[in-house]
């Protein structure tokens, strides 16, 4: 992709971020604070970088529409999950939808079945992934960072199973990292709610700039 039309799919990512801000707070999410809308220019200014990211890295159309779609609405989470320490399960939702006919739109156009069978298995096995650790740290996950897994794990498993395994695991090790610090700068204890939703983001849009082509 040429450089003009990265810069061009960037600034169209600024846009729509700033824009789903402004939509998810009157019709997606209605219940989300003003804080959120004071963080509008940090929403845009995040899911303009990686929009332009996806452009230099993923040439091909649909995948770089499904992956911009996800991070305009993941850059959306992460603010909402910092801010307010939940994932919304609508905003989510819409994500879920948006991913499922934009893959399978590509399945069809790039006659790869394959790929979506893979997808949809790997947003089953990580959302089960996800669920088993909610469970067994009790409570140290929340019905929002499952519900985000499976979402994440669909994204993922389009690409491959190594960019499963991979995005998770970053994920974890980014949440883990980010904890550590919160601790040691005394913003937050041991007991202290850490949103893990920023983390598994990233991990996720690691791995996909890892192992898109």
């Amino acid at each position: 992709m040429s450089v003009w039309a990265i810069v061009v799919w960037a600034a169209l990512g600024v846009v729509v971020g700033a824009g789903l801000n402004s939509l998810a707070r009157r019709v997606i999410e209605p219940t989300v604070s003003e804080a959120v809308r004071a963080a509008r220019t940090i929403t845009a200014s995040v899911t303009g970088v990686l929009h332009g990211l996806l452009a230099w890295r993923l040439a091909l159309w649909p995948e770089l529409a499904a992956y911009s779609a996800l991070a305009a609405i993941g850059v959306l989470l992460a603010v909402i999950d910092v801010i307010e320490h939940r994932l919304p399960s609508r905003l989510i939702a819409v994500g879920y939808l948006l991913l499922l006919a934009l893959f399978g739109f590509a399945a069809v156009v790039r006659d790869n079945g394959a790929a979506m069978v893979r997808a949809a298995a790997s947003m089953g096995v990580v959302f089960v992934v996800y669920l088993v650790l909610a469970v067994a740290t009790n409570g140290g996950l929340g019905a929002g960072d499952v519900k985000l897994a499976g979402l994440l794990g669909l994204a993922l498993g389009w690409l491959s199973w190594s960019a499963v395994l991979a995005g998770i695991v970053v994920g974890l090790f980014y949440g883990a990292v980010a904890g550590a610090l919160l601790m040691a700068l005394g913003k937050a204890t041991p007991r202290s709610p850490i949103p893990l939703g920023p983390a598994m983001l990233a991990g996720a849009f690691t791995a996909v700039l890892s192992f898109g082509t």
